[in-house]
């Protein structure tokens, strides 16, 4: 079944598979992390008296799987983790993150599944768990309305490139979360407070319900099903109080 990980249910689960690795001396691997969650694996790790290691698919990767090990044994050397290559045909067709994300998790995928995904032209790379790996190659074959071809690569691009981003620049009246939120997706302020009310939104990787939530410059919002957006740049303030800011926006 498809969907996000309770922070609270993460968190005992983490500690249990800390526990088990210190006791019983063996590895425990988590799906794929955010941030906030392999924060709290690397804490679960020091409070349970276990060793931690985290793959990281390519420099700067958000998107981390754990390992959990004896703290006097010795660290994974190999993860079970697969790198698909996803292609299409980019003369006749783009796609950006949220169209394959969204197609994979459409798979009936838990978001742990899958790890960061690297659109390049034509193409996309996404590692993923061992346990899935078979089943997407089977099953996806299109994203929106886009033929794909799925195909184990080795290694990941030599020199992996940044996230496709656009630039927004815009004016809010105050740094709010919803004000931001409107201004970087051309929403409406009414649909941007809907989507902070259900639950929709996190603010650095963690849910936020506030939209008068103050952001600060270097901040990260993602919106679940239009992708990411970075407070690059906080500028002047307008004659008519307005503050002009800058945005990257995750395409």
């Amino acid at each position: 079944m498809a969907g996000q990980t309770d922070p609270a249910l993460l968190a005992r689960r983490l500690e249990d598979m800390a526990r088990r690795a210190a006791q019983r001396w063996q590895h425990a691997y988590t799906g794929f992390l955010d941030p906030a969650g392999w924060t709290q694996a690397q804490e679960a790790a020091r409070r349970e008296g276990a060793g931690l290691s985290l793959y990281v698919s390519w420099p700067d990767a958000e998107r981390r799987m754990a390992c959990f090990y004896p703290r006097d044994g010795e660290a994974p050397e190999d993860f079970p983790v697969t790198l698909l290559c996803i292609r299409w045909n980019a003369k006749f067709a783009s796609l950006e993150h949220r169209d394959l994300l969204g197609s994979l998790m459409g798979l009936g995928l838990q978001r742990e599944a899958l790890g960061d995904i690297l659109m390049e032209e034509g193409r996309a790379y996404c590692p993923v768990t061992e346990a899935v790996a078979g089943y997407i190659a089977a099953n996806l074959t299109q994203a929106g309305r886009t033929r794909v071809q799925v195909e184990t690569a080795s290694q990941p691009p030599q020199e992996a490139a940044a996230p496709m981003t656009q630039e927004v620049a815009a004016t809010v009246a105050a740094l709010r979360l919803d004000a931001v939120v409107a201004a970087g997706y051309r929403l409406a302020r009414s649909a941007a407070q809907e989507s902070i009310a259900a639950g929709l939104v996190k603010v650095n990787h963690l849910p936020c319900l506030k939209g008068d939530a103050l952001l600060r410059e270097g901040d990260l919002i993602s919106v679940r099903g239009r992708g990411r957006l970075r407070l690059r740049q906080v500028g002047y303030r307008s004659q008519k109080g307005r503050i002009h800011i800058l945005l990257d926006r995750t395409k």
